[in-house]
């Protein structure tokens, strides 16, 4: 079946990678789902960091001769009862946030949904 090494080494690569992408598809897929299945919660909070990831993509800088970059943007809230939760949100909502603004934090499971700043 194989005439080499590297055939068999190839193929190996290759059923890898398939599995690789197969587990990060099933992994969100299962976060989606219990997100959904979880109820809508509201939570009086303040916001105590904010943070970005920067990505540069090297791919393109070797093929095109320059890079591309893209950024997440994240917040960590805290809420009256103590839990400290940080979420994933928007480039919107990441710079119309400051750190210390209190209000209601509305989120499902570890879904970000909004903040509704006191006073605004």
């Amino acid at each position: 079946m194989f005439d080499s090494g590297f055939d068999l080494l190839f193929m190996i690569c290759w059923i890898f990678i398939a599995v690789c992408i197969v587990f990060v598809i099933a992994t969100r897929v299962q976060a989606w789902s219990r997100n959904n299945s979880l109820p809508v919660n509201e939570a009086a909070a303040v916001v105590t960091h904010r943070r970005t990831q920067k990505f540069i993509n090297l791919v393109n800088a070797n093929i095109y001769g320059h890079n591309t970059t893209s950024h997440s943007y994240y917040i960590t809230f805290l809420t009256k009862d103590g839990k400290q939760i940080e979420f994933k949100v928007t480039n919107k909502d990441y710079h119309s946030t400051a750190e210390g603004e209190e209000g209601i934090l509305t989120f499902q499971g570890t879904r970000y949904i909004s903040f509704q700043k006191y006073g605004g």
